[in-house]
């Protein structure tokens, strides 16, 4: 059951990761819209993907209310990689 929940969690940072990189500019809302998640897996999955630098957040000028998650180049790399293309 522990691995297993593991194995959730890294799933769910890989579908947030993947979503962000072929959707850049999503806020946490969106993406857990998009994915069919909850906003707190989604939220703790974007903590944990800026925690190793696969992810950044990004606060709106306009509405600062407003964060964007966007991929950094290491976590387009990682998702290129997974899909079996060259970073």
């Amino acid at each position: 059951p522990e691995q297993a929940t593991g194995a959730k969690v890294i799933l769910r940072q890989i579908a947030v990761l993947v979503g962000v990189v072929e959707t850049p500019g999503q806020s946490v809302h969106h993406i857990a819209e998009r994915l069919d998640m909850n906003k707190p897996s989604v939220t703790r999955a974007v903590d944990t993907l800026c925690a190793d630098g696969y992810v950044t957040r990004t606060v709106q000028h306009a509405d600062r209310r407003q964060v964007s998650i966007v991929a950094t180049k290491p976590g387009v790399a990682l998702v290129r990689r997974m899909d079996g293309r060259a970073a």
